[in-house]
């Protein structure tokens, strides 16, 4: 791109010069000899710290340059290209003339910003989603300062933490390295434990300042440059088939339906029903029988019973496919997508990560792996709830009847859960005689039909209820039991072969990939420098490596100050 300049005046030019002769007075009266490289510090200007701060206000002593670059780096090797909206914004003052791309947004004489669409990544083919349009600041100031920011940052180049902090900012989004590691060398391999491996970023932003007039009247290195970054969060998700395998294992209910299935027959009768029945209206006719005595026992027919066991497993599914957090760790699985996250942010501790933060070490990893053990605990803990919480809930009722020739009949009920027969607390409605329209009684037996009701009414519930709890104990609660301590068994031995697994899964992740956090290439362990930014000091807010960088190679918000000279130089 044609760069814009913007030349001095001729009278701005002798200004400058004029600045340029006062300083070097300057320098001669806190006794540094007056040469061409009088601007280099030395430690005979210990002094002269103190003069920079009205001498580093004169314009016109140096040429100053300043990068910025919300996405910078490779796919596969190719280079992202300028093209699609993703071209680096630099500032370029040389000592009063100063050049900028072309397109950008003015703030003032020395700084530029521009702003880069959320499509422009991929219509660079890069396997990163951001959200929001990312803003780029590059400043060059002949009185030795360079400046530049990028991501969630305001037009005058500093951090928009309110932004970030209600939300509106930008957001980075995904880097999908799973599809990054189709098609490269060992790829392949590197996807076979982990699959849909991706890194969400949310909103981050680099800022970096060097103030070099500063630093040549003595001020040290630190005290000259600052860097700054924030990233509000980074998360890992991935599909471990470890996890996967498990995940399935806890939404198995297939030993459970078929002892419900044989338990309640489905819409049809089943044998545990009849059984019931059976049990329970032949308790009632013989309550019947010994009320009513020996002269109307003859009377009481064959009792009738309909009988439903309702018994519900749709809970453990519930709980197989929630989302479950690790008790200790920023670990999350979710049941249903089988997706495992990792909050690494949480891991780094800060917003504001301290220099070339690694976010992915073999010490991650492990606390990582840790992570998945408890979740995948607190997972199974919950499906096993959940198994005891449905079979509490498996209800039964059975509504019974015994006919009386010429009297009428008598009704009784019996309901609740499974675990109430066991223990002897089911309800007991009835039993209640009601009357045929002409009911009668035999000549000679010493009743009426009121005192034959009253006998009715006053037999013990106790005595309807004995051969039912055997049949519920038997047939419903034991086969319901016995399933459940299948599947538990099965489901903690599926457990134990996870977490011996998903160690040795995860412990493949810094192979695969590696994520920098303020990444600064001239802070030990010295990180190589991103290309295209200069040869300036480097600061990046987000760095990811797929396979060492051969397969992806991208720093997101990438900021570059320097290298500044005098005029003299």
């Amino acid at each position: 791109m044609r760069p814009q300049r913007v030349r001095r005046s001729a009278r701005r030019r002798t200004i400058g010069a004029l600045a340029v002769a006062a300083a070097l007075t300057t320098v001669v009266t806190v006794g540094v000899r007056p040469t061409t490289a009088a601007w280099v510090a030395s430690a005979s200007v210990g002094q002269s710290v103190g003069v920079a701060s009205s001498t580093c206000t004169t314009p016109g002593v140096y040429r100053t340059t300043s990068t910025s670059r919300f996405l910078a780096g490779s796919v596969a090797g190719v280079p992202l290209g300028a093209s699609a909206g993703l071209a680096a914004l630099t500032a370029s003052n040389d000592a009063g003339t100063i050049a900028f791309p072309t397109g950008v947004t003015m703030q003032g004489r020395d700084a530029a910003t521009s702003t880069v669409p959320s499509g422009a990544a991929s219509a660079a083919a890069a396997p990163l989603s951001p959200t929001g349009a990312h803003a780029q600041y590059a400043a060059a100031r002949s009185t030795g300062i360079s400046s530049a920011a990028a991501g969630a940052v305001t037009a005058g180049g500093a951090i928009d933490g309110a932004a970030i902090t209600n939300g509106t900012a930008p957001t980075v989004g995904g880097v999908a390295v799973s599809s990054a590691l189709a098609g490269v060398t060992g790829g392949t391999a590197a996807a076979g434990q982990l699959s849909q491996l991706r890194l969400t970023t949310g909103a981050a932003a680099a800022t970096a300042t060097l103030n070099e007039c500063v630093r040549r009247w003595g001020a040290s290195l630190s005290s000259a440059l600052t860097r700054t970054v924030e990233v509000r969060s980074v998360d890992l998700s991935t599909r471990a088939s470890a996890v996967s395998d498990l995940l399935a294992a806890a939404a198995d209910r297939t030993t459970i339906d078929a002892a419900v299935s044989g338990v309640t027959g489905g819409s049809a009768t089943s044998s545990t029903e009849t059984a019931i029945g059976t049990a329970a209206g032949g308790d009632l006719a013989t309550a019947v029988r010994n009320a009513v005595g020996a002269l109307l026992s003859a009377s009481v027919g064959t009792p009738s019973a309909t009988v439903t066991v309702t018994s519900d497993f749709s809970g453990v599914t519930t709980a197989a496919q929630q989302t479950v957090a690790a008790p200790s760790a920023p670990v999350r699985l979710n049941g249903a997508t089988k997706d495992l996250t990792v909050d690494l942010s949480a891991i780094a501790g800060t917003t504001s990560p301290a220099p070339n933060t690694d976010l992915l070490s073999a010490a991650t990893t492990s606390a990582i792996a840790a992570g998945v053990s408890g979740a995948s605990g607190a997972l199974v803990d919950a499906v096993d709830r959940a198994w005891s919480t449905s079979l509490d809930g498996t209800t039964i009722r059975a509504d019974l009847s015994v006919p009386i020739a010429g009297l009428g009949t008598v009704t009784a009920t019996l309901s609740g859960r499974a675990i109430d027969f066991v223990a002897g607390t089911e309800t007991v409605s009835g039993p209640v005689l009601t009357l045929l329209p002409n009911a009668s009684l035999p000549l000679g037996i010493g009743l009426d039909l009121t005192a034959v009701t009253a006998l009715i009414r006053a037999i013990p519930t106790t005595q309807l209820t004995g051969s039912a709890r055997s049949v519920v104990g038997t047939q419903v609660v034991t086969p319901l039991t016995g399933a459940i301590t299948s599947t538990r068994t099965a489901l903690g031995a599926a457990l134990m072969t996870a977490r011996s697994r998903i160690a040795g899964q995860l412990a493949v992740l810094p192979d695969v990939v590696a994520v920098t956090l303020n990444e600064q290439p001239d802070v030990a362990p010295f990180p190589t420098p991103v290309a295209g930014m200069g040869t300036g000091y480097q600061v990046t807010a987000v760095r990811v490596k797929v396979l060492g960088g051969r397969a992806l190679d991208v720093a997101i918000d990438a900021t570059s100050v320097g290298p500044d000279t005098t005029i003299n130089e």
